[in-house]
């Protein structure tokens, strides 16, 4: 049994520099095709940092529209709650006075009517000859 482990010895000591440096060839390939992948990443990466920038560009220039479009949005939105606001109000003045504007709706109803009464008054029937003159 010691023969062999001897001879195996004497085997594994021959055979591991040829492993080696096969591992070596392969370790290097490995590394080169690495390398290559890197470049090629490299190449990419700038490509997409141009890309990048260009977007970035083209979003300064459509933040501009965008400040107007909600500088006008919240406009609209003050002069909205404005205009609720005085709806509000108006609508709280009538509730609270709607007494005084039946008294003053009526006095002017009454003052109408008694205007157009007092030019029914006024108007005369024509008489044959005006209508023959055309008056």
């Amino acid at each position: 049994m010691n023969y062999f482990f001897n001879d195996l010895s004497q085997i594994c000591r021959l055979l591991l520099p040829i492993i080696g440096l096969a591992v070596l060839i392969v370790l290097i390939i490995v590394l080169i095709k690495i390398s290559k992948l890197l470049d090629t990443t490299n190449v990419t990466i700038e490509k997409t940092h141009g890309s990048i920038k260009l977007v970035e560009e083209t979003l300064s220039k459509a933040q501009e529209p965008v400040d107007t479009v909600v500088k006008v949005a919240k406009s609209i939105d003050k002069a909205h709650d404005a205009s609720i606001k005085a709806i509000d109000d108006a609508k709280e003045y009538v509730i609270k006075n709607i007494e005084q504007i039946k008294n003053r709706a009526s006095e002017l109803n009454d003052k109408l009517s008694k205007k157009e009464v007092e030019e029914v008054k006024e108007l005369k029937e024509p008489s044959p000859d005006d209508i023959l003159k055309g008056e």
